[in-house]
């Protein structure tokens, strides 16, 4: 699946589209470079299961948490294939409505795409319920850029800070790492407050963002 990211500009969001994408191209070459030129965002669920039922989530209906199915190994290779023909150097997410941690074989997918996509970043989102000081490390290792842990308050109790630090709090210590409280500064339209955990002092420390714990417009 292919996401774009958002933009608040008018003129840069009407700057990714031109006449080339809404037409059919019969040119294996410029197929590509149109691809290259459109896509910034690349999304492969790499399995189905997830542990959690979020009742916010789209397939929170669907029970993903009997079985568990994964992509397949020539579907994925083709992509991987497909991504690394064009030379692609944008984002990877191996994540969509699963929880991606809850099985190791991410690793070797990361590992996957790392080797044919060196330039790309690759991300995820978690829930964090599968973290702990083996596993931030080795997915660091295997090519990981950035990991969002999404918090998630109880749905019958209002938001609350405290609850959501010492959420946090809890996950950085079982991970090893120090904790502390930033915020970054976004568009008017929305406040998306920023809580990050690093490692004590080192550079090549791994870190865990969360940015998801609190949305809300003016």
């Amino acid at each position: 699946m292919v996401a774009g990211r958002p933009c608040h500009d008018q003129s840069l969001r009407m700057s990714a589209f031109f006449p080339e994408q809404f037409q059919p191209i019969d040119d294996r070459r410029t197929a590509r470079e149109t691809f290259r030129q459109s896509v910034r965002e690349v999304q492969v669920e790499i399995f189905s299961y997830c542990n959690r039922v979020c009742p916010y989530c789209p397939v929170s209906t669907v029970n993903r948490r009997q079985g568990n199915r994964h992509i397949r190994d020539d579907h994925f290779r083709k992509i991987l294939a497909g991504l690394g023909e064009i030379g692609y150097d944008r984002r990877v997410g191996v994540s969509l409505y699963n929880e991606p941690l809850a099985d190791r074989i991410v690793l070797e997918r990361i590992a996957a795409i790392r080797e044919t996509l060196p330039k790309t970043l690759i991300y995820c989102f978690s829930n964090g319920d599968y973290l702990d000081r083996d596993y931030l490390p080795a997915l660091a290792g295997a090519g990981l850029n950035e990991l969002f842990v999404s918090i998630h308050p109880s749905p019958e109790q209002p938001y609350d800070d405290g609850k959501i630090i010492a959420a946090m709090d809890k996950i950085a210590a079982g991970c090893g790492l120090a904790f502390d409280v930033r915020h970054r500064s976004f568009p008017e339209s929305a406040w998306w407050p920023r809580r990050s955990m690093t490692g004590s002092g080192s550079r090549s420390s791994p870190s865990i963002t969360s940015p998801t714990d609190r949305i809300a417009a003016p």
